[in-house]
């Protein structure tokens, strides 16, 4: 017995919809800056971690510079100078987890949508019709 036009229709729509889910779920996820940050399945921060070493280095060396034109070039010189950078940030992963977390909604409402509509289509097809 073929299955009736109304089922094939929701079976086809919950298939698309949890292939959404799944694209979602495996598409490359990139923080506010730009830096990639692996798929949402399977998170990958090295690229945003080694972004914020680079600029926690930056800062170091910014700071190293401040400090030694306070001093007027004499390293035994105590100044009364303090940094004003962070120069032990993390918000290029911080960044990442919270472009992940944006698209953790819609990852479950395409699945949650999806596993409903094939269970609508299974209880149609196999209830007998009166």
């Amino acid at each position: 017995m073929a299955a009736a036009p109304r089922t094939k229709l929701l079976r086809r729509l919950a298939a698309a919809a949890l292939l959404i889910a799944a694209l979602l779920a495996i598409w490359n996820v990139n923080n506010s800056y730009g830096t990639p940050c692996g798929m949402w399945i399977s998170p990958e921060t090295g690229n945003a971690a080694w972004a914020d070493a680079e600029n926690n280095e930056k800062m170091s060396q910014l700071d190293l510079q401040d400090a030694l034109l306070a001093s007027g070039g004499d390293w035994n010189k105590k100044t009364g100078w303090r940094s004003s950078r962070d120069s032990d940030s993390t918000a290029q992963v911080d960044s990442c987890a919270s472009s992940r977390s944006a698209r953790t909604p819609f990852i479950i409402a395409s699945a949650v949508l999806g596993f409903a509509l094939l269970g609508f289509a299974v209880t149609q097809t196999t209830t007998p019709a009166s």
